[in-house]
Parts: structure tokens; C-alpha cells; sequence
């Protein structure tokens, strides 16, 4: 798969180079996509070419922007998500020390898909995405930032409903998928998870294992499960870790490892969000509660949690 562009390389377009305070080079992700934060000098010069990747940039404390020389005027950079696009050269010069976040995606990734594209390069969404899109931006810096530590399906998954957003199906592509045995698909999926329950698993080899894109996959897994693939995940990772820990013969970090959390802290975290208590809790208590299928891990009743 096509990788884009690594935001050091992306350096190369301004006169002083930002400062990267966080990127998904760390994360795993195999979707063809590249998400980081970086901090602009107080001034400079940009002059970049986008040959090969669709950008998502968010410019997330102002800033001013002039393009066309010095006697243009400065503008406001807008303070909600745009979209940049391939085969633009974009010249100009800024103002002010901004925090931005900026999601590329590989032109592979974004093929055959369309949007409406002003003269300058620049595509702004219209007003009913904006609250969905700035959602899962924020979603995907919370996770780079923090290291993604429950492995890459987490921002994998994000960057699949950001092309949903800005590419909504038609029913015709709707009516093909649901009629080419997506949900025997998912069982392959499953299987797979359970297998390889304990490494960090990627959107690209669940997708892979029941011959799907990654896009139709996240789909045809909600559809079937009621559940994103990065949720029901976490959800047997906690299932079968409750299991071990009732059966007394691993301590809490082993169990953690086993089962494919980063660390026994990421479990007790995951624990007390999905379950309120944390695993100790179920090393005297199993027995009484059962380590069978749970009525939290049912779709029907795990909506809330989700």
C-alpha cells in the first residue's frame, strides 16, 4: 500500500521548519494515511507542491495567510477542518505561532472517489460535515498523542469514517455490498481476532483476512456486529482477560500482555471504562459472576458503553 507523505519530509516547503510534537509514525497504521501536530514559527514562507496526497488540515489557534506575493492581503486561516488536494502548488507566507493537526492520505487511498475542488486547491467542507469531521480529528490526535497504545485499529478505523464522511456511498454501492456475502466475511474477521488476540492488530490485515477493502470492511463489520472493529476488539480483549484472571494461573501484567494490552495500566484503564472495576476485582469474585459470554459484550447491551 502507498504510504503518505511523512510529515519531515513535509518540512521541505517552509522556510522555517515547524516543531512535530506528535505523529502516527509510532501507531502502525497500514491505511495509507499519516496524522500529526506540529507548531508553526511566529512567521515565514511556504511554497509546496502536492503531488501525491489528499490533506485534512485543521488549523487549530489563528493564524494569518497571504498567497499571490506582498501585495495581497492577510487572511484568517478558517478555524474548522478543510481538505487540501493533489496537483496544487501552494505559494505564500503566514503569521502568527499556530498549533495545527493534519491528516494526509495516499492518492491510492483516494482513488476513484470525488469532491468538489475551488480554483485554489482548496475544498471546504459543507456545514453539516463540520461538527462530524472536527469529532474524528479530535478522536485521532487524542489517540497519536497518547501513543496509540491500544494498537493501530483505533485511528485506522477514524480515518476510514473521514472518507465516509467526505465521500458518502451511493445507495447502488450500498446494495452491491450486501449482496456479496459480507457477513460470512465478518466471521472470517473474527476468527482472525481471536487468533492473534495479543499483537497489535491492523484494520489492513483484518481486511485482508476476509477480502475486503478497508472502508467496505469497517461497514460490513458494523453491520454485522453493531460494533466498530476497534471495539469489539477492546471487548474481547476484557472477555478473555477475565476469563484468565479467573482462572488464577497468570499474574495481572502477564494477563495484560496475553491478551494484547500495551501494559497492566492500559488494561486497568480499559477495565474501568467498560466495566467500572478494575481486573482485581475479578480474582475472587469470577466464580460467582461467571467467565461465559457476557450480557455487556451483547451489541444490545454494550450501546451504552460504546
Amino acid at each position: 500500500m502507498m504510504v503518505a507523505t511523512p510529515p519531515h519530509t513535509e518540512w521541505e516547503n517552509f522556510s522555517v521548519a515547524p516543531s512535530l510534537k506528535c505523529s502516527s509514525g509510532v501507531s502502525g497504521w497500514r491505511c495509507g494515511g499519516v496524522f500529526y501536530e506540529f507548531i508553526l514559527p511566529q512567521r515565514g514562507v511556504f511554497n509546496g507542491y502536492t503531488d501525491s496526497v489528499w490533506t485534512v488540515a485543521w488549523t487549530l489557534t489563528p493564524l494569518k495567510v497571504r498567497c499571490g506575493g506582498p501585495r495581497s492581503e492577510y487572511n484568517y486561516v478558517p478555524q474548522h477542518p478543510y481538505i487540501c488536494v493533489p496537483g496544487h502548488h501552494y505559494h505564500g507566507e503566514w503569521e502568527g505561532a499556530a498549533q495545527s493537526i493534519v491528516l494526509h492520505v495516499s492518492m491510492e487511498t483516494m482513488k476513484d472517489r470525488v469532491l468538489h475542488v475551488g480554483k485554489d486547491g482548496f475544498v471546504q467542507p459543507n456545514e453539516a460535515a463540520v461538527a462530524p469531521l472536527e469529532h474524528l480529528m479530535r478522536i485521532l490526535h487524542a489517540d497519536v498523542r497518547s501513543g496509540s497504545p491500544a494498537g493501530p485499529t483505533i485511528g485506522e478505523t477514524v480515518v476510514c469514517q473521514i472518507l465516509h464522511h467526505l465521500f458518502p456511498d451511493s445507495d447502488r454501492n450500498h446494495s452491491l455490498e450486501h449482496r456479496d456475502g459480507s457477513t460470512k466475511k465478518v466471521a472470517k474477521a473474527c476468527e482472525f481476532i481471536e487468533a492473534h488476540l495479543s499483537e497489535r492488530l491492523s484494520l489492513a490485515d483484518l481486511a485482508a483476512a476476509c477480502g475486503l477493502s478497508m472502508r467496505h470492511f469497517c461497514r460490513a463489520f458494523r453491520a454485522a456486529t453493531r460494533l466498530s472493529p476497534h471495539d469489539y476488539i477492546v471487548r474481547r480483549r476484557v472477555e478473555t482477560a477475565r476469563r484468565l484472571i479467573g482462572d488464577g494461573r497468570s499474574s495481572l501484567s502477564e494477563i495484560a500482555y496475553m491478551v494484547g494490552f500495551s501494559s497492566h495500566a492500559h488494561m486497568s484503564a480499559t477495565f474501568q471504562k467498560l466495566l467500572g472495576v478494575p481486573p482485581s476485582h475479578f480474582c475472587r469474585r469470577t466464580g460467582a459472576l461467571g467467565v461465559g459470554a457476557s450480557p455487556w459484550l451483547d451489541p444490545e447491551s454494550s450501546a451504552s458503553h460504546s
